[in-house]
């Protein structure tokens, strides 16, 4: 009795059946507002039993990255712990070396399809990445670092 004959012929039954039970215990029923009454009850019944065969709803809220106060970007932080941290160290950190390896090495890769390997990357990223590339050891000046970051992203 999903359809709305079904619904109209439970409101008639339901209806009829009221009417005759009040009639027959005298308590003089009148005809309108009983109608109203069992209609009024029956479709807030049939609102909530609809409300309630509804599937739930879905709600994605889940962001895409983790909530980072103003100001705060993980991986910007990073790199400047790793640029901190080479430039306060009494010897090179080789972790910056890396880094500026795997970036180059990327870049080169995805801009020109070039190799990574050491004449052309340094013909394309410069003097100062061949200066890094043949001394691991060797302490990056911060314009230095700023020099290779550009041309990297220049590529």
């Amino acid at each position: 009795m999903k359809g709305w004959v079904g619904r109209v012929a439970v409101a008639a039954v339901l209806y009829a059946v009221l009417y005759v039970a009040l009639r027959t215990l005298d308590f003089e029923p009148h005809a309108v507002p009983l109608l109203l009454l069992v209609l009024l009850g029956l479709l807030v019944w049939w609102l909530v039993i609809d409300a309630l065969d509804a599937p739930p709803a879905e709600w994605n809220v889940a962001s895409t990255s983790p909530f980072q106060p103003p100001g705060q970007d993980v991986v910007l932080s990073g790199y400047l712990r790793l640029l901190e941290s080479h430039a306060a160290s009494r010897e090179p950190d080789q972790a910056l070396r890396r880094r500026l390896l795997a970036l180059g090495h990327a870049r080169l890769e995805a801009r020109l399809g070039v190799p990574p390997d050491d004449t052309t990357s340094a013909d394309a990223l410069g003097p100062e990445w061949a200066a890094m590339c043949r001394d691991p050891h060797r302490r990056l000046s911060v314009a230095e670092i700023d020099r290779m970051l550009t041309r990297i992203e220049e590529l």
